[in-house]
């Protein structure tokens, strides 16, 4: 890993999902990581820093704020900034790292796992309860 490595950032987390390609900006070994997303969007530094308990990791991450969100289209209310703001950063993850498309039918996915993960214990305990007879 150094500057330029780029890689795809995959999370997963209360059942939602988001997944953006990262390039390291800076690299110290063992001290220091600091990322940016391609589009520009998020600055993520992580720095190691050791104490007298082990080592102490600082996460700091910084947020562009797209410009709409600042500056309403015609028709939005004007909110104040602190509200704007604020709702930039409730849906940052959802307009910018989210695919509603795979998201859908990742949910299509677990509803059928569920549905066949029903049936298939069912089968077995009917062949299990079939045996003890």
């Amino acid at each position: 890993m150094g500057v330029g490595t780029r890689f795809r950032i995959k999370l997963l987390g209360n059942d939602r999902r988001a997944e953006y390609e990262s390039e390291v900006l800076e690299f110290v070994e063992n001290r220091k990581i600091v990322t940016r997303d391609t589009q520009g969007r998020l600055l993520l530094t992580l720095t190691l820093r050791e104490t007298g308990k082990g080592t102490l990791l600082t996460h700091d991450e910084e947020f562009v704020i797209p410009a709409d969100v600042l500056y309403p289209h015609e028709g939005e209310p004007d909110l104040p900034l602190w509200a704007k703001v604020l709702k930039g950063l409730f849906s940052l993850d959802r307009a910018r790292f989210t695919d509603r498309d795979t998201d859908r039918r990742i949910e299509e996915i677990k509803g059928n796992l569920r549905k066949n993960l029903r049936v298939w214990l069912f089968t077995i305990k009917e062949r299990l309860e079939g045996r003890e007879r």
